[in-house]
């Protein structure tokens, strides 16, 4: 576990923002543009972001300009495949989940080719979640409602999305407190059951089954495991299984296995740190990570650690809110896909029906962004993120106690 701390302000797949010398950025394949060209009756304004897949334009509705006296309900977002890459899947899953339409997903207003490309027109949004969780203040469980009620829409059409993470939560600023969430890109997503779409989910959000490439990997419990850690990391502000640090890994692998098992070697290894050893019948599916007795192969013993206390020493919760939270959390964190809750379960726990109380936020200091004039700013305006305080290495033997403490509060208790 470890805060993020590289900008990942992505827009539907993309990972640049930005207006500055777009074509220096940009592969071979990927559209080159400028603002105010026109992709058929769309003008083009302002450059988002690109990826993989292609190119995020911000633009409007040419033909509808004229008749609408909000601009705005004109602005949409086009994003633009490479040349030659045809493919529809992205399409045929916003198509399945688009009718009838739900305000938690993002909405497929039109898809066309053009110029031999694919092209998708989609609501415009203002940010993602992980730039609005670094640098804004908003009501966490208002956004955790609105991402599994989007989540339970997906699979009760039998989508399964695939690779949930805060870049592919988009939000829209509503009024001074609220936001708008939407799910978005589906270029990894299937039908249940259908064709696995190889598309390289983001390590740290991968459910057990999607590490060790399971066939069965594609249901909507996958999904499910995937939000519970961007659900971990809202009100916690840490990567729950974070591949690139750890604080407490104790466990490294030493065998000379290509880069991608031994990767998801550590992956499992983080997982068993918090959560605990794996089922046995899990452990013999899969030798090729587990010994005969069940054991990860190649590492150390590795400790767990109760959530409950990462989250208080760690993430500075209140025991309260560390226990709602774990509460929360571990259905949605079982190994066994099965023993899984599903998005409505979530929808129906009391710990988001409930309301948070203020003794239970993370204490405050200065702004993270602005001075207390810029602040305050004006009405209908989304208010900057405060930063946390920072644990000094003076402080540390303070920390030490804290942990000790919180382990016997939450010694026994399951």
């Amino acid at each position: 576990m470890s805060s993020s701390s590289s900008d990942m302000s992505d827009y539907l797949d993309s990972d640049h923002s930005g207006e500055s010398d777009v074509s220096s950025e940009l592969s071979e394949g990927h559209f080159v543009g400028e603002e105010g060209n026109t992709v058929r009756n769309y003008c083009l304004q302002g450059f988002l972001g690109h990826g993989s897949y292609g190119v995020v334009w911000s633009a409007f509705n040419t033909t509808q300009l004229y008749s609408s006296a909000n601009p705005e309900e004109t602005a949409v977002a086009l994003k633009i495949g490479r040349s030659e890459n045809i493919s529809d899947r992205e399409t045929r899953m916003l198509e399945l989940v688009s009718d009838p339409h739900h305000e938690n997903v993002i909405r497929l207003f039109d898809h066309f080719m053009w110029d031999s490309r694919v092209v998708m027109v989609l609501d415009k949004m203002d940010m993602d979640l992980f730039t609005m969780r670094r640098d804004y203040e908003f009501d966490q469980k208002s956004i955790c409602v609105q991402m599994c009620r989007g989540l339970a829409h997906l699979h009760a059409h039998g989508v399964v999305h695939g690779d949930l993470k805060p870049e592919n939560i988009m939000v829209k600023h509503v009024s001074m407190t609220q936001w708008l969430v939407k799910i978005a890109d589906f270029g990894g997503a299937s039908t249940i059951d259908g064709d696995i779409c190889d598309y390289g989910q983001t390590v740290a959000y991968r459910s057990p089954e999607a590490v060790v490439g399971d066939t069965q990997a594609m249901r909507p419990p996958a999904d499910v495991w995937s939000c519970a850690c961007i659900i971990f990391e809202i009100f916690c502000d840490n990567v729950l299984f974070d591949p690139n640090e750890s604080n407490h890994y104790s466990a490294r692998s030493t065998a000379s296995w290509e880069s991608s098992l031994r990767s998801n070697h550590e992956q499992l290894a983080l997982m068993q740190e918090i959560l605990g050893p794996f089922p046995k019948r899990f452990a013999k599916k899969h030798r090729e990570y587990f010994n005969c007795k069940g054991n990860l192969k190649d590492t150390k013993p590795i400790k767990t650690f109760d959530m409950r206390v990462v989250m208080i020493v760690e993430c500075d919760l209140a025991p309260q809110m560390a226990d709602d939270l774990y509460q929360f959390l571990r259905k949605m964190l079982m190994c066994t896909p099965r023993l899984r809750c599903s998005a409505t379960d979530c929808l129906a726990h009391s710990f988001l029906s409930t309301t948070q109380e203020s003794s239970n936020v993370p204490p405050e200091t200065a702004s993270k962004a602005v001075c207390d004039e810029d602040r305050s700013g004006y009405e209908g305006h989304p208010t900057p993120r405060k930063d946390e305080h920072s644990v000094s290495g003076a402080e540390k033997p303070k920390v030490q106690q804290k942990e000790e403490k919180a382990s016997a509060q939450f010694d026994g208790v399951q």
